[in-house]
């Protein structure tokens, strides 16, 4: 149900309180539009505590996701990391072969 409300009597109230003409003339416009304002602008704290039991689960589901994909994400460049480790030792493995190799050639030939 919607009740008309007279603003000017609801600023000149203020003003015979004592307020302001510019301090009555504004809480009655503020009053007037809140008091326009239908059930759906309105937040109720059942609603808003929903909204925040949305909000809580949606933020734990996103910190799972990223907690899964951090971890994805850790077994990826842990991999690599081996991998890289693997490919430096084989490469040390062959230049230690190779300057091995080298160094019998030239005790061999008399060089050395």
């Amino acid at each position: 149900m919607n009740i008309m409300l007279n603003t000017l009597e609801f600023a000149e109230a203020f003003e015979t309180a004592g307020f302001g003409h510019d301090q009555a003339k504004a809480l009655a416009v503020a009053f007037g539009k809140a008091h326009e304002a239908g059930p759906e602008d309105i937040i109720t704290k059942s609603h808003l505590d929903l909204k925040m039991t949305e909000l809580d689960a949606r933020m734990h589901a996103m910190g799972v996701r990223l907690t899964k994909h951090i971890g994805e994400v850790a077994k990826d460049v842990t991999g690599r990391l081996w991998s890289t480790i693997a490919v430096i030792a084989a490469v040390s493995t062959a230049v230690s072969a190779t300057i091995g190799a080298g160094m019998v050639f030239l005790l061999r030939s008399g060089s050395l």
